[in-house]
């Protein structure tokens, strides 16, 4: 063999072990990014379950909001229909000491007069 053969022989020696140690370093380069991806999978994984917890826990307080509403709404809605009564009551007691004798029957804070008869209000 002689001397150029020999230097390509040697360059081309030299290429393969260049191209294997970029090889290993790419090999490793892609182990480190398979790693981070997965890494990074994972946190959104995390975070998606902690994002749901936290929509439930909204929705459940939403939901006892809600039910904290309606339970006051059926209160205040008590407390109209007493008051109406109270008052209803009132002025057919005040219609009865000025008008003793008169019926007070067919008065009523949820009647209206219609075709000048007293009639009740629809529901």
């Amino acid at each position: 063999m002689g001397i150029e053969a020999e230097k390509e022989k040697l360059a081309a020696e030299q290429a393969r072990v260049q191209a294997e140690d970029d090889l290993k370093s790419l090999s490793g380069k892609l182990e480190v990014l398979e790693k981070e991806k997965a890494e990074e999978a994972e946190r959104w994984k995390n975070r998606e379950s902690e994002l749901e917890g936290e929509i439930q826990a909204r929705a459940d307080k939403a939901e006892a909001s809600l039910a904290e509403l309606e339970k006051s709404q059926d209160e205040v809605v008590r407390i109209a229909e007493d008051s109406v009564m109270a008052t209803e009551r009132a002025l057919k007691d005040q219609i009865s000491l000025l008008l003793p004798g008169f019926d007070v029957s067919q008065l009523g804070a949820f009647k209206a007069i219609v075709d000048g008869n007293i009639v009740d209000l629809p529901e």
